[in-house]
């Protein structure tokens, strides 16, 4: 009961209503618990649903900035190396220069020492940009892993929320 059946019945009795419209009127008004109820039930699910849905999209937003960011990180890595080895080539060829201007024959052994050394700078700067892709790459995955999570945690609520409406019904 809403409490208006006292004032719609003395309202419907001045007016001269019938007795069947009146009949109908008292089983509307107490039929509105149960229809708000049901509606309030109906938006919990709603809600749920969108929790759900929400969540995978935040992990979606987050797995294609993770990727932007990594796509950077690849190439200025690649532009790094790019310049490593354009330093390179001109040390050795300045090198070569002056061992040239001095009118020594050039020792082999060193200039095997600085193009080994040289490698190994360019192994190093190649292996830090893969290994920060590759935490990259584990970040977006677990970014797509909570997502997921987070969305089946929202999605498990329903049934709480469908037997609290009925619950209420009952």
């Amino acid at each position: 009961m809403t409490g208006l059946e006292p004032f719609l019945l003395t309202a419907m009795g001045t007016a001269g209503v019938s007795s069947g419209v009146a009949s109908a009127v008292t089983a509307v008004t107490s039929a509105l618990p149960t229809i708000a109820s049901i509606a309030g039930t109906a938006t919990g699910v709603l809600g749920a649903v969108q929790g759900a849905q929400s969540a995978k999209a935040a992990g979606k937003l987050q797995q294609q900035q993770l990727a932007a960011q990594q796509a950077q990180l690849k190439a200025a890595g690649e532009l790094q190396v790019f310049q490593q080895e354009k330093r390179n080539r001109q040390l050795r060829s300045a090198q070569l220069a002056q061992i040239g201007k001095a009118g020594i024959a050039p020792p082999l052994a060193l200039i095997e020492k600085t193009a080994a050394e040289q490698e190994l700078d360019l192994l190093v700067t190649k292996y830090n940009t893969q290994l920060g892709i590759s935490d990259i790459e584990a970040q977006k995955q677990l970014a797509g892993f909570e997502a997921e999570e987070e969305a089946k945690r929202s999605l498990l609520t329903i049934p709480t929320i469908l037997q609290t409406g009925i619950t209420a019904l009952s």
